[in-house]
């Protein structure tokens, strides 16, 4: 188990591919679709804009797990937790008018199987409710939505001193 950021990321991202899975896109043409799931970045090659139009929509559907920042308190306990943000940025692609139906479901089941597991990879506990958020013009027929999560990242106990 690595407890470390990169460990986090590692895990949250086992865990989407698992929600991920057992969703199917409600749209004819995108219904045999896989989800993606990306680590930290997403690589150029991926999102070319100069793709021909066939292949415009190919890398989609696609989840981004990204750390955002890390925070500590120090004024609050001893040893002070730290607690890290992670954004996921949900991303789908159909000319379906209703395609954005996709988007919301794909995000309600992930956001679901995460709150169901407040502790992943016996360390890393969310410390509140994933905020879910869309953007109100969608870029037709691409669709975006995102989930922020906060989870308290283990810290190491400081060696204890031991006096003579």
């Amino acid at each position: 188990m690595n407890l470390s950021l990169a460990g986090l990321i590692k895990a949250l991202s086992n865990e989407v591919r698992k929600a991920a899975s057992v969703y199917k896109f409600s749209s004819e043409l995108e219904s045999d679709k896989q989800v993606t799931v990306y680590e930290q970045e997403i690589p150029d090659t991926v999102l070319d804009d100069e793709r021909d139009d066939e292949e415009k929509g190919s890398c989609y559907p696609l989840v981004l797990v990204a750390l955002q920042s890390v925070g500590d308190d120090l004024e609050t306990t001893d040893p002070a937790p730290s607690v890290a943000i992670i954004g996921l940025t949900i991303g789908t692609y159909s000319e379906d008018e209703d395609a954005w139906i996709d988007l919301m479901n794909l995000s309600e089941t992930i956001r679901s199987h995460l709150l169901s597991m407040p502790i992943i990879a016996n360390g890393f506990r969310l410390v509140s409710n994933a905020e879910m958020n869309f953007i109100e013009r969608q870029p037709h027929p691409y669709h975006f939505g995102y989930i922020s999560l906060k989870y308290v990242v283990p810290q190491p106990t400081p060696p204890q001193i031991e006096w003579r």
